[in-house]
């Protein structure tokens, strides 16, 4: 939050920086007298470039971008990576050079030359950053098996990872868990997180037995010498946790305080148990608020990013039935998604959890965080309508759930407003009495006859081999 809140500053500076440079040396090059820029003004370039430097190097030396399975999921973790590790290299080769080269009285030109690079690298980095939020979003669920059945667990790890989950928690509640443990993770194709409740004994053998995360509640694991401990062999793996607070399970003494379950309530009680790992020296922390009230989780979602710097895992929870769950899901994350919250999901759903990785996703696309589908746009149907819509616009979505290339179809139903809506998308096609008209962008439409649905899967699938 607070490199997005500073991103529009330092985009400003750099491009400040970057055209004071640009500026000296054309006028060096022009000029004959030999003039170079005061001694004042490199120095506050420099100063520039080092703070800079500090400010994107500072998660990598906190250990949060690049070890973290909730801030960094996919392939940006690389990106995020490199660029950190970028910037602890310039902000030592600009100290040195410039510490070298003042005190030797040398006006080498290499600082200059480096904190112009830097100030490049910086306008890329934050530009990333402002445009896509940060890392992208991920979605999470749950397995609802008994996770004791390593066979059933994994399979249904599995299954959710195909439909297209980043993460998967699972309960470990007993030694017969963690003796399923090793065989479920060894066969997961995603990093999987153990819920753990009242035994931080469950979390260090789920730790050492290869788990890429705990998930605890304030308070349940026992008092600070247990946290103590947990955090000692959370920072010996470099294994984050998730501090999960839910509305119905805030320690009295909050309730009492505040007055019941209140988004204040429930932001301190995450920040208590915060503060006890950062006293055992552990930081790897994600924070999430969960209510079953929309706005009790938003607001408590809001005060948190107002309050501290964790990543944050958001989600509504025992949302109930689908119809319900997915819209109260839908109000509550993808609220707090266009507001610059949240870095992780959960559609909390009663029942199989393989439809809560579809609502998430549509969720994360819906916001624009996920470019990676066929997007079908759809007219609601009227009496002119002369096909199946909804039948052609199913068939589509269904022959096309593995593509993974952005595209935006149009299925609509007659020629009055089909045409103009279809050629706005990569490609659509228009209804007609006797088939329908075929529109790809950059060309001229063609008629189709037959099945109109066919038509377009295979059109869409021709031109995702192309863009491969």
């Amino acid at each position: 939050m607070l490199k997005r809140k500073l991103t529009p500053l330092v985009l400003l500076l750099s491009f400040a920086f970057i055209g004071a440079r640009c500026y000296q040396y054309m006028y060096l090059i022009d000029s004959t007298t030999g003039y170079y820029p005061p001694h004042v003004f490199n120095t506050l370039m420099e100063v520039f470039a080092a703070v800079c430097c500090a400010f994107l190097a500072a998660p990598l030396l906190l250990r949060r971008s690049c070890f973290s399975v909730d801030m960094i999921q996919t392939s940006s973790n690389t990106f995020f990576c490199i660029v950190n590790l970028a910037a602890c290299l310039a902000f030592a080769a600009v100290t040195t050079i410039g510490v070298y080269q003042y005190a030797t009285g040398e006006k080498t030109g290499l600082a200059d030359i480096l904190t112009t690079v830097f100030a490049l690298l910086t306008v890329i980095y934050f530009a990333y950053i402002f445009i896509n939020g940060g890392s992208p979003a991920t979605g999470q669920s749950m397995t609802n098996t008994d996770t004791r059945d390593a066979a059933a667990t994994l399979s249904q790890v599995r299954s959710l990872a195909q439909a297209g989950c980043d993460i998967v928690r699972l309960s470990v509640y007993d030694e017969r868990c963690l003796e399923a443990l090793p065989a479920i993770i060894e066969g997961s194709p995603v990093p999987l997180v153990a819920d753990i409740h009242f035994d931080y004994r469950l979390a260090i053998k789920s730790i050492e037995n290869g788990i890429a995360k705990v998930r605890i509640n304030p308070g349940n694991i026992g008092g600070e010498k247990n946290v103590r401990i947990l955090a000692d062999c959370l920072k010996q793996y470099r294994i984050p946790v998730r501090i999960g607070v839910n509305s119905g399970s805030i320690e009295k003494d909050l309730l009492n305080k505040y007055g019941g379950v209140t988004p204040e309530a429930m932001v301190e009680s995450g920040l208590n148990h915060a503060r006890m790992l950062e006293r055992a020296g552990y930081d790897q922390i994600v924070l999430s608020y969960k209510a079953t009230d929309v706005r009790t989780m938003i607001e408590a979602c809001r005060l948190a990013a107002r309050t501290s710097d964790y990543p944050q895992h958001i989600g509504v929870t025992e949302s109930g039935t689908p119809d319900v769950g997915v819209v109260k899901s839908a109000v509550g994350i993808g609220t707090l998604l266009m507001e610059g919250i949240g870095d992780t999901i959960r559609v909390s759903l009663s029942g199989d959890p393989v439809p809560e990785v579809a609502a998430g996703l549509s969720i994360l696309r819906a916001c624009g965080l996920r470019r990676d589908f066929v997007e079908i746009v759809s007219c609601p149907t009227c009496g002119r309508t002369t096909i199946d819509v909804s039948g052609i616009a199913s068939r589509v979505r269904e022959g096309t759930r593995d593509i993974r290339i952005p595209m935006k179809v149009a299925v609509m139903g007659c020629i009055v407003n089909g045409p103009g809506e279809a050629k706005e998308a990569d490609l659509g096609v228009a209804g007609g009495r006797d088939g329908g008209a075929l529109f790809v962008k950059g060309q001229k439409p063609r008629a189709v006859k037959g099945d109109l649905a066919e038509a377009l899967i295979a059109e869409i699938r021709r031109i995702a081999d192309e863009r491969v």
